[in-house]
């Protein structure tokens, strides 16, 4: 899926009620899109997909129609999954390097991660992903970035484990393999947000741990991101914009259409008019105190979830907002009057695509940009691995989360 300058990478994503394309690629950091696509299907339910076929059809719909526009044949795509259910854990994995000369090369890293892969893991539970955030070599020298190229008779990888509820996972990813493509690779949603924020101006020169929000149609998602990409908190809500719509719809007796309108264009205005109509009989204060009304007990239930987190280091992390439920006009100011935190509303960066709903796939490009080795990326691709036993493992549990959790 490459070409002679760029790779380039098809993403998706399967929400709620819809589903996102991404085709492009990575260039100086930023993410260049080429095509750009979603669709309305209503198959998944509190994140598990419960209309495979119908969601397999959206999938056929949009994969056709990027086909037709770029003159090309997607076969592949990298998977945002919601992380219902998701663990994590911290491991270290020991690999002697295999060049004569001790230097670093890729198939080296890649041993360490084979070792990872095979960490146990719960029953029913399958490891997805393997992100290393730390290297050490023989001179006890680490780093954070790869060390390919250094001279070290030896290498240590530490590295986050995720794993995920095989079900859930299969339930993805049997509907895109039905729509006659290939899942490259399963990549947690969190994880590809802060991958799509680690090079980005607003959250790179402020702080490298933070608290992610991301808010979408029927589910929330809170998760602590420490060293720009490790998740090491996740918690899931159901809750989404599509409850407040439906909050409004009720309340005044509006069509969904006409309700999803008011929210989107009002929102929580920070001074509204009490006497202006707006709509009907209503005014931008009636439209407002619904959802207020509505969002605040969400609101403090992630209070309560960072309290129970929080701890001395972590106690005033920001809050950095993405997905498109996050766009709500007034949004911020509630949370951060009510958090007592700083929030930080994300503007997209990429070329293409700037809509906040599509930074999940923004970030599986980035995903691919960095983790993802073609056979010309190693000179050692041919050469037999040598590897030494996994002497030492650092863990830090990441606790499992029921998928059907309400507030």
């Amino acid at each position: 899926m490459g070409n002679e300058s760029n790779r380039r990478y098809a993403a998706m994503e399967i929400s709620s009620k819809t589903v996102k394309l991404i085709y492009g690629y990575v260039q100086d950091d930023l993410v260049y899109v080429l095509h750009a696509l979603e669709t309305n299907v209503n198959a998944v339910e509190s994140g598990v997909v419960v209309e495979s076929e119908a969601l397999t059809s959206a999938i056929k719909g949009l994969i056709n129609t990027a086909n037709d526009n770029l003159n090309i044949q997607i076969k592949e795509v990298l998977l945002a999954l919601p992380p219902m259910g998701l663990n994590f854990t911290n491991e270290r994995a020991m690999s002697n390097t295999i060049s004569s000369d001790s230097i670093v090369a890729q198939l080296d890293i890649n041993n360490c991660i084979s070792i990872l892969m095979k960490t146990k893991v719960k029953d029913m539970t399958e490891i997805i992903d393997v992100i290393p955030y730390q290297y050490i070599l023989e001179t006890n020298e680490t780093l954070t970035d790869s060390p390919i190229g250094k001279r070290s008779r030896n290498i240590n990888v530490l590295g986050t484990v995720y794993s995920m509820d095989k079900l859930f996972v299969e339930g993805y990813v049997k509907a895109v393999t039905n729509a006659g493509l290939i899942v490259k690779k399963v990549v947690p949603a969190p994880l590809a947000s802060a991958l799509y924020l680690s090079n980005c101006d607003q959250i790179a020169n402020s702080c490298s741990s933070y608290y992610l929000l991301n808010i979408g149609s029927n589910i929330t998602t809170l998760s602590q991101i420490n060293q720009k990409i490790m998740i090491t908190k996740n918690k899931c809500f159901r809750f989404g914009g599509d409850v407040l719509t439906e909050k409004l719809q009720q309340k005044f007796n509006l069509s969904m259409k006409d309700a999803k309108m008011l929210k989107e264009k009002y929102g929580i205005d920070k001074s509204p008019s009490f006497k202006v109509k707006v709509f009907n009989d209503l005014t931008m204060s009636d439209i407002g105190d619904c959802i207020k009304e509505n969002i605040l007990p969400v609101i403090e239930s992630l209070k309560q979830q960072i309290s129970n987190w929080s701890g001395t280091e972590n106690k005033y992390l920001p809050i950095v907002l993405v997905g498109g439920g996050t766009s709500l006009y007034g949004l911020r100011e509630l949370l951060e009057k009510n958090l007592q935190l700083t929030v930080i509303d994300v503007i997209p960066y990429s070329f293409g695509a700037r809509n906040k709903s599509y930074e999940n796939c923004l970030g599986l490009i980035k995903y691919a940009d960095k983790y993802i080795q073609t056979e010309e990326d190693d000179p050692f691709i041919s050469t037999s691995i040598s590897r030494v036993p996994q002497k030492e493992v650092l863990r830090s549990s990441g606790q499992h989360y029921d998928i059907n959790e309400e507030l």
